[in-house]
């Protein structure tokens, strides 16, 4: 637009840049994203990723964020990974054995350990099965 044009829709005092078209052209940055329907060896594609995260996940030095983004791009998935990953956060996996080992310790100690209950608390513990008598059931075939 001219500025003459936007003064009129804008209003007096209103500020249009003169650029040249190299100008314009230094200020735009465009980043492109294929676009997919699908491709048509996408199901031989997700199988051959299924049989090889058991081994990638074993290598020492995979890098997760790959990983992901490799899993994403076979299953077609346009999800920024990049802004879902921190750096120094555990897996959810991780935190959960952690939070179940802190419950586990708790269970051992004060209340929770019979031992640790002044002097009657030892009585509250529950006493171990013990095995049972009586002979083995016959092995083989026991028609008669």
């Amino acid at each position: 637009m001219s500025t003459d044009q936007v003064k009129k829709i804008v209003g007096q005092g209103a500020v249009w840049p003169e650029l040249t078209n190299e100008q314009v052209q230094e200020e735009i940055f465009l980043e492109i994203e294929a676009g997919s329907t699908g491709k048509p060896n996408q199901a031989a594609e997700l199988r051959n990723i299924e049989r090889m995260l058991p081994y990638l996940l074993q290598l020492p030095g995979i890098d997760p964020k790959w990983v992901v983004k490799e899993v994403l791009k076979r299953l077609d998935d346009k999800l920024d990974i990049d802004s879902a990953l921190s750096e120094n956060v555990p897996s959810i996996v991780a935190m959960n054995a952690v939070k179940n080992a802190e419950a586990a310790m708790g269970q051992m100690s004060g209340v929770a350990n019979p031992g640790m209950q002044a002097a009657q608390g030892g009585n509250n513990v529950v006493p171990m099965p013990k095995p049972g008598g009586g002979s083995l059931p016959p092995m083989g075939a026991n028609a008669v």
